[in-house]
């Protein structure tokens, strides 16, 4: 005979059920807001024939208070992340406050269940990098009063505190160096287009050219990439062919270290064939030849601004005015761009 394991259910499969938000099932069990008879009725009926029962540590609601504080990136190997995980962590652990990751992969579904988990697990505050440019699902933790702070990116129909950085500004600094280089013939790298830190880069390189009166070669304008390998594949298929751009600008580092490796593959010289600018340091920039003229993250610094803010938003709650913390972005002139006539 097979021994069969029962699935857990979930409060989610309680509110998919009973045709609710998860927020107000968690209402319902904790009886912290109001709840018509009617749902209140339908949706403890689904959970006696589910058998659901809430776990020790979603029972936490009835005290608004638990330790944790959940922090979702698109990708958790990327030191940029983590370091913005460690100014968090630096700002909320002397409050005995603990951080759980996780890494969405840029993946809207693995991302929604996520934040399921987090949810039902009642984190004290949600620190995202989001995937979804729509927000979807992080309301429910609004309702049921967990802070939520958005890093890097923010989604278009959500309202919440962010910590984000002067992407366009800074992309079209960037290109401006290129122009001012005399360079006319410029590629740009992408990151994902559909998250507002890759839509932002692309249109301050875009406004950069526009007000050199550049044209700008849309077949040397990528579409949105997340890996590195996608850019590599990308930069290798651009300056195989004949007339390739003079000049190339990388929407972050993990862009730039695509390129590089395609470049180098292609024996072409930095910055004697191409000149190369980068929004986001390479890791390990100093075990690279070349150092690239690149806009300078401070990771850690935002996420000491998203660790104050979780604080402050669990002292005193989260229906006050939303909030933006800019950090600034520094650009260093490395030995990556030449002078062409």
């Amino acid at each position: 005979m097979k021994n069969h394991i029962m699935k857990q259910v979930t409060i989610k499969d309680v509110a998919s059920k009973a045709g609710v938000s998860i927020s107000t099932v968690s209402r319902v069990f904790n009886n912290n807001y109001p709840v018509s008879k009617e749902v209140k009725e339908r949706v403890m009926e689904i959970a006696d024939q589910l058998s659901y029962r809430p776990n020790s540590v979603a029972r936490s609601l009835k005290t608004q208070k638990t330790d944790i504080i959940g922090y979702v990136v698109p990708d958790i190997s990327r030191r940029f992340y983590m370091e913005i995980g460690r100014g968090i962590e630096n700002v909320v652990s002397p409050y005995d406050y603990n951080i759980i990751m996780a890494s969405s992969d840029s993946d809207i579904k693995k991302e929604s269940k996520l934040l399921t988990a987090l949810l039902e697990e009642r984190v004290a505050a949600l620190v995202i990098a989001t995937a979804d440019k729509s927000g979807s699902g992080l309301q429910n933790f609004i309702d049921i009063r967990i802070p939520v702070i958005m890093v890097d990116r923010y989604p278009k129909d959500f309202r919440s505190d962010c910590v984000l950085e002067h992407n366009y500004d800074i992309s079209y600094r960037l290109t401006g160096i290129l122009l001012d280089h005399g360079h006319t013939n410029i590629a740009a790298a992408n990151v994902l287009l559909s998250v507002s830190t890759g839509l932002e880069r692309y249109n301050g390189f875009m406004a950069a050219l526009k007000a050199a009166k550049i044209k700008p070669n849309h077949r040397f304008i990528s579409g949105s990439f997340f890996t590195s390998q996608d850019s590599e594949g990308w930069v290798h298929k651009i300056f195989s062919a004949d007339n390739p751009p003079t000049a190339l600008f990388c929407a972050n580092s993990t862009m730039a270290r695509g390129a590089l490796v395609a470049l180098k593959k292609l024996s072409i010289r930095i910055p004697e064939d191409v000149s190369v600018v980068s929004y986001g340091e390479l890791e390990m920039a100093d075990l690279v030849d070349i150092k690239l003229t690149s806009g300078v993250q401070k990771p850690r610094q935002m996420g000491i601004e998203a660790g104050k803010m979780v604080l402050e938003r669990i002292k005193n709650g989260v229906f006050h005015e939303p909030i933006t913390q800019y950090v600034p972005t520094d650009i260093i002139d490395g030995t990556s761009v030449k002078k062409i006539n």
